[in-house]
This record gives C-alpha cells, sequence and structure tokens, in this order.
C-alpha cells in the first residue's frame, strides 16, 4: 500500500468543495430498515447495578462516510473520536480499530478516557466512500449524555467535507436489570367485628386467622443489558432481597410470611425481617399476615421499608455490592364497620379556604364510637392509603356528631389537599352527609355516600363520589 503525505490538489477540491459536502454517521431511521453499515449499538440500555467503570462491555461499530465523492485514495487522514459523556474507552487501544472491506489501517496517536486520535491510511487502488470503525466501550457513569462525535481532516489540518458527523450515543442512559414491587392484594383485609380479634379477606366474609395482605415481585428486565450485546442478568448474579414488613402496632400479631418464608419479629413485635434468595422471577408470591386470635386488634397502616438487593459476582459481570429498592404500602388493618367515602377533594389544614364539614347520625346517644379517617391522594404518604390514628366521635342527645376536614385527630398539619374515607365501628346503621363551608355559608356538596339513599341501595361505595 502506497502512503502520500498529502491530498493531490484537484482531490482537495473533490472532496471539500460546495455546500452539500458533508460527513456522516448512518443511523438507523425512525421508519424504515437500517442501513448495513449503521452504528451498532444504538441507546443501548445497560444496567445500573453494573460496578463502574463497567469494561469488556463490547465494541461500538459505526461508519464515518462521506455523503458526496470518495475519500481520496492513497491518501493519510487525522481522525478525532469523542464519545458521550459517561462513555469511555475500554483500556489503551492497540493496533488497528478500521475495519470492513475497504482495508487500510488506524493507527492511535492519542487516547484520553473518552477521546481518541487516530492516523487513518486507505488503500489508492479502490475508491472509498466510508471509514468503518470499531472501538472498545467502557461505562464510566449511568448518566449517559451527549453524541458521539468525530471530526475528519487531512495530515495538513484541511477538514474533509465539512470536516464532522455525530450521531446519538450508542448507549443510554442507565436503568434497573433488577426490580422489586410490594402492592396490596386485590381483596382488601379488614378486621372483624364484633370483637375484632380475628381477620376477614374481605368485609363481610367468614373469620380467619391468616390472610393475604400483599404481593411481592422481584424480576430481572430483559431489556436491560449488562454489555453491549443485550444479555440480560441472570438470577445467580442475585445474592437476595432483604426487606421489613412494619406494623403500627404489632402485639397481636403472630407472624408474616412471604412466599411461604417466615419473617423474623423483632423484640417488639412491630416489624418482621426478611432475607430471600432469588432463585428466579417472582410474580405475585403472597404475603399473609397471621393474628393471635385472642384480643382486640388495633387498626394499622402497614408498609415494608429498607429494601435492598443483594447483589453477588459469581454469576459473571463485576456488580455493585447493594442497592436500595423501593417499598410501599400492603393492606391496611382497618376495623370493620361502617364505611363511608372516598371523597373528593378535601381541604387540609394548609388549603383551607373551603371547609367539608362531615355530619353523622344514627350514632348511639353518649357513647363513644370510634373510627378511623384514611387520606387518600395527598402528602402524607406520597399519595398511597394512609390512615390517621383511631379516634372516637361521640353522638349528642340525637345521635349526631360533626368532623372537620381541617381538624381530622392526628392529620398531618402540611396537608394541603386529600381525598377522604371513613370508618365507624360500628354495625349501627349510619349516615354520613357531606357538606360544604366558605366564609361561613355552608352547602351541599351534591352527593355524599349516604347510606339510606335507596339509589345506592344502601351501600355507600356505590356512591359517584368514589374512586380516587
Amino acid at each position: 500500500m502506497k502512503i502520500k503525505s498529502l491530498l493531490a490538489a484537484v482531490s482537495m477540491v473533490a472532496i471539500t468543495a460546495g455546500t452539500a459536502s458533508a460527513l456522516s454517521i448512518p443511523v438507523t431511521p425512525a421508519m424504515g430498515a437500517a442501513p448495513a453499515n449503521a452504528i451498532s449499538p444504538e441507546g443501548a440500555v445497560l444496567a445500573n447495578e453494573l460496578a463502574l467503570p463497567a469494561d469488556g462491555i463490547g465494541n461500538v461499530t459505526f461508519s464515518v462516510q462521506t455523503d458526496s465523492g470518495n475519500y481520496p485514495a492513497g491518501n493519510n487522514f487525522i481522525v478525532d473520536i469523542t464519545l458521550p459523556n459517561g462513555v469511555g474507552i475500554d483500556g489503551p487501544v492497540t493496533g488497528s480499530v478500521l475495519v470492513g472491506p475497504a482495508g487500510g489501517s488506524a493507527v492511535v496517536q492519542n487516547q484520553t478516557g473518552s477521546t481518541i486520535q487516530l492516523f487513518v491510511s486507505i488503500p489508492q487502488d479502490a475508491p472509498v466512500n466510508a471509514l468503518d470503525f470499531s472501538l472498545p466501550l467502557s461505562l464510566t457513569s449511568c448518566a449517559v449524555s451527549g453524541n458521539l462525535s468525530v471530526v475528519v481532516e487531512t495530515e495538513s489540518g484541511t477538514p474533509v467535507e465539512d470536516g464532522m458527523a455525530s450521531a446519538p450515543s450508542p448507549i443510554a442512559p442507565c436503568e434497573s436489570a433488577f426490580d422489586t414491587d410490594f402492592d396490596p392484594d386485590a381483596a382488601d383485609t379488614v378486621i372483624g367485628l364484633t370483637d375484632y380479634e380475628q381477620l376477614r379477606d374481605t368485609a363481610g366474609g367468614p373469620l380467619v386467622l391468616t390472610s393475604t395482605i400483599g404481593l411481592y415481585d422481584a424480576l430481572i428486565d430483559p431489556t436491560v443489558g449488562i454489555d453491549l450485546a443485550g444479555t440480560a442478568l441472570t438470577p445467580a448474579s442475585v445474592d437476595e432481597v432483604a426487606f421489613d414488613i412494619c406494623f403500627e402496632d404489632g402485639s397481636e400479631i403472630a407472624g408474616v410470611t412471604v412466599n411461604g418464608v417466615a419473617g423474623t419479629a423483632s423484640t417488639d413485635g412491630d416489624t418482621y425481617s426478611f432475607a430471600l434468595p432469588f432463585t428466579a422471577d417472582l410474580t405475585d408470591a403472597v404475603i399473609a399476615v397471621t393474628v393471635e386470635g385472642d384480643d382486640p386488634i388495633t387498626s394499622q397502616n402497614v408498609t415494608v421499608k429498607n429494601v435492598l438487593h443483594d447483589f453477588t459476582d459469581a454469576g459473571g459481570p463485576d456488580l455493585i455490592g447493594s442497592e436500595a429498592g423501593t417499598g410501599g404500602a400492603l393492606d391496611g388493618l382497618q376495623r370493620e364497620g361502617q364505611s363511608f367515602g372516598v371523597f373528593d377533594w378535601n381541604s387540609g389544614p394548609v388549603g383551607a379556604q373551603t371547609l367539608s364539614v362531615y355530619r353523622i347520625t344514627g350514632l348511639e346517644p353518649g357513647v363513644p364510637t370510634t373510627y378511623t379517617a384514611t387520606l387518600y391522594n395527598s402528602l402524607a404518604n406520597n399519595g398511597a392509603p394512609y390512615t390517621l390514628p383511631s379516634s372516637t366521635v361521640t353522638g349528642d342527645v340525637s345521635g349526631e356528631a360533626v368532623l372537620v376536614s381541617t381538624t381530622l385527630p392526628g392529620i398531618p398539619a402540611s396537608i394541603v389537599r386529600y381525598d377522604l374515607g371513613l370508618n365507624f365501628e360500628t354495625g349501627r346503621p349510619l349516615d354520613v352527609d357531606r357538606l360544604l363551608s366558605a366564609g361561613g355559608v355552608i352547602s351541599d356538596f351534591g352527593g355524599g355516600a349516604n347510606s339510606n339513599d335507596t339509589t345506592l341501595q344502601g351501600s355507600p361505595i356505590n356512591d359517584a363520589d368514589n374512586g380516587h
């Protein structure tokens, strides 16, 4: 192969003249087939769990092509390649990174973490309209941003065509390759009347000591890779998942199981800790609670906290030791009774331009009735249901009592707005009417989950004001 030190004048004019002259890196169009020399990979999603820098993840291949004419044959070029932020070149590059049928060579002149300068020579006996490269990459940060850019000049510093080409990053920002999820199950567990010592899987169902209060998922995402080839994480890389299931008052809780595995109770009985090995994807694994069944159970929230995914390098790739997962609310243990709501758009202590006033009738006169209020779509629990501590209302001589949205016992002072569910721990047939108070004027909200409304057939859950 003959190497010329300078471009011939006629070739220089041909490749640099004209406003339409340009360099480009072919990519896959939004619609249509990918060209044969499209950059590969394009936007590969790698795992957050990879230990950084992640070396040995594979190569990016791409072409820098002339969109008019050819590269002058038998000449030398200086090619500067800059990778996106968060993407580096894997180790010192030795040998040529120029590939493809055209031949030639690309010798490294300078190399830093994310840039490389090449001295490229191409044959003189065949026209070449594209320089094909293959570079080994390293992931240095999961916050990948920017483009791949290439500058091509002659040895004397003259740009080839417009001198620059770019393409979207071959690597996208990272995502989790392994995720867990905790949710309430579809049936709402309640603490059953009349003595509140046992559970019901659903209101009105038979009394039981054990009930499902949630579902657990643990899944590998096959669309997230541990390398540029898209290889998915395997169960061998996940050691275990640790988490706590927390009760506000666990004194009557006998035990908790997840997928049949019993948790370890804390000294006070309020927390059950788990360390579950992971061997395969789990979907809708049952979280079940068992109660003692001999004393009343307190209405309370049940939450999953302190979720931790532990990894091991035994599965192949070099991974971080652990990462935090996301907990969540399970079925709250709510005492069975007369339920009303969910009532939308209540003003809390901060957003009190209009008050929601709840008039309760049918209470036993002079006798305190325990109730719980549950907030939905509020700041109290990042939008998840949040049950306030149990409180009581006492009916007057006519069995009437009033609650106000801004002064519910235990409502956080920071609450602006919320939706509200009310549950009264009694078998008496109650009625709740919602009124609005603004500037001293009280008006009907226009719907209110009234248990004596024949349209609702005695069931407040049929009210149009329900749903949240």
